[in-house]
């Protein structure tokens, strides 16, 4: 069984291979644009889940001092261009 990579064409290949490389939240944004024919209608549940992680991670941030802050703004810019 071939995996499902060996049957992309080059171009195809070179943007997976690129966005494999992304933050998870930019990931994220890509299955979304590839997949809201199917999905859209989620978009609320999609954002409410994206919010609570976010928020969460803020958080523990602050409970344990790390310093993540332009991660949390990526991935917020993410889920903000997913709803505008």
């Amino acid at each position: 069984m071939s995996s499902f990579t060996e049957k992309l064409d080059e171009e195809s290949l070179k943007f997976f291979n690129d966005l494999c490389q992304q933050p998870f939240s930019r990931q994220g944004v890509a299955f979304l644009n590839a997949y809201w024919d199917e999905i859209g209608d989620q978009a609320d549940f999609v954002y409410s889940v994206a919010w609570e992680v976010i928020q969460a991670r803020f958080i523990l941030n602050i409970q344990t001092n790390l310093s993540h802050s332009e991660q949390y703004l990526d991935a917020l810019s993410a889920i903000l261009c997913l709803v505008c």
